[in-house]
C-alpha cells in the first residue's frame, strides 16, 4: 500500500486496513454494483496516486467534481482526504452559470467528470486558463505513479466544500475532524444505509465514512426518493440507517411507509437537527430506536 499506514487520519488506515485482514467482505455497494474492501482499497490507493502523482495535487487545492452519484464520488473524497485536499462536489442538475459561479468559488485546480459529464465540464475549464479538467474512469482504469509519499495532514485542515442552491450559491467548508468522526457506534457486521448525493447530505458522512472505518457494508442510494429508501431498506435490511430530518418528514407520508418493515434497524439517526414531535412519535411507535446526530459544523 503506497504510504497509506502512514496516513494521519486513523479512519484512513483503518480502511486500507481491512483490505489485508478480510478484503473479501463487502464495503460498499451502489446499485447493481458491489464492491469488496480489497476492490474499495485498490482504487482509494489509485485514485490518491493519480491526484497526486499525475495531476500534482497538493495540500489546499480544491479539486471539483461533476458526475453522478456513485460509489466513486466516496472514493474521490477519502482520496483527498488523505492529500489534504478540499473536495468540491458540483451538482451536474445546476445551470451552466450555476456551474461557473461554484467553480470559481471553489478556486479549483481540477476538475474531474465523467463521460456524461464531460462536455460540460470541458466548456468549464476552457473558461480559466488555470483549471484542467479529467475524465473520471481515467483516474480508476489507469496506472497511477509508484512509490510516492503523501504529506501529514493535520485534522483541522479543510476538506468539504458544498454549495447550496437555495441559499444563493452559499458555499459552505468542512474540516476532516468534522467529518472522520470516531465515536459513532458501528459494528463491523452492520449494514448502513446512506442516500446521495453527498454533494447535499453533508451529514450523512458521519455514517458512511467511519461505517468504512469499521470494516462495516455501507448501502448507497444514489438518489433519494421516498420509494427508492423504503425498497432499499425492504432489499438490503440495514441493520443501521441515516436520514436528515427533512427526509423522514417526506418518508413518513409516502405511500408505503404504514407497511414498511423496519425490524432489521437497530439504529435510525436523524441528523441536522431534532424532528418534531409528531415525527419522533410516529418513529417510536413503529419500533424504530432513534438517535440524533447534530450535523458537521464548518
Amino acid at each position: 500500500m503506497r504510504d497509506f499506514e502512514n496516513a494521519t487520519a486513523p479512519l484512513l488506515r483503518e480502511i486500507v486496513g481491512h483490505a489485508r485482514s478480510h478484503g473479501d467482505r463487502i464495503a460498499i455497494r451502489c446499485g447493481r454494483n458491489a464492491h469488496d474492501y480489497a476492490k474499495l482499497a485498490r482504487r482509494f490507493e489509485r485514485v490518491t496516486a493519480h491526484l497526486s502523482g499525475t495531476h500534482g495535487v497538493q495540500p489546499g487545492q480544491h479539486v471539483a467534481t461533476l458526475a453522478a452519484n456513485d460509489d466513486l464520488q466516496l472514493v474521490i473524497l477519502l482520496a483527498c482526504l488523505r492529500l489534504g485536499a478540499v473536495w468540491a462536489p458540483l451538482d451536474p442538475s445546476a445551470t451552466p452559470d450555476a456551474l461557473q459561479h461554484w467553480l470559481q468559488q471553489a478556486d479549483a485546480s481540477l476538475i474531474v467528470a465523467d463521460e456524461a459529464n464531460l462536455p460540460v465540464a470541458q466548456a468549464l475549464a476552457t473558461q480559466r486558463a488555470d483549471i484542467r479538467c479529467v475524465v473520471l474512469d481515467r483516474l480508476i482504469d489507469h496506472p497511477a505513479p509508484y512509490g510516492l509519499h503523501y504529506p501529514d495532514v493535520e485534522s483541522e485542515v479543510p476538506a468539504l466544500m458544498l454549495f447550496d442552491a437555495e441559499a444563493a450559491g452559499k458555499a459552505t467548508r468542512y474540516r476532516q475532524n468534522r467529518l472522520l468522526v470516531e465515536d459513532i457506534d458501528i459494528a463491523p457486521e452492520d449494514n448502513v444505509l446512506v442516500a446521495l448525493p453527498l454533494a447535499r447530505f453533508a451529514s450523512l458522512l458521519l455514517e458512511a465514512v467511519p461505517a468504512l472505518a469499521r470494516g462495516a457494508t455501507v448501502t448507497l442510494l444514489p438518489g433519494f426518493t421516498p420509494a427508492a429508501w423504503l425498497e432499499a431498506l425492504a432489499n438490503t435490511r440495514p441493520t443501521v440507517a441515516a436520514v436528515t430530518v427533512d427526509m423522514m418528514e417526506t418518508l413518513r407520508v409516502a405511500p408505503g411507509w404504514q407497511d414498511a418493515d423496519f425490524s432489521s434497524l437497530r439504529r435510525l439517526t436523524i441528523v441536522d437537527g431534532p424532528p418534531q414531535l409528531a415525527l419522533a412519535t410516529a418513529l417510536v411507535d413503529r419500533g424504530v430506536p432513534l438517535q440524533m446526530r447534530a450535523c458537521p459544523q464548518a
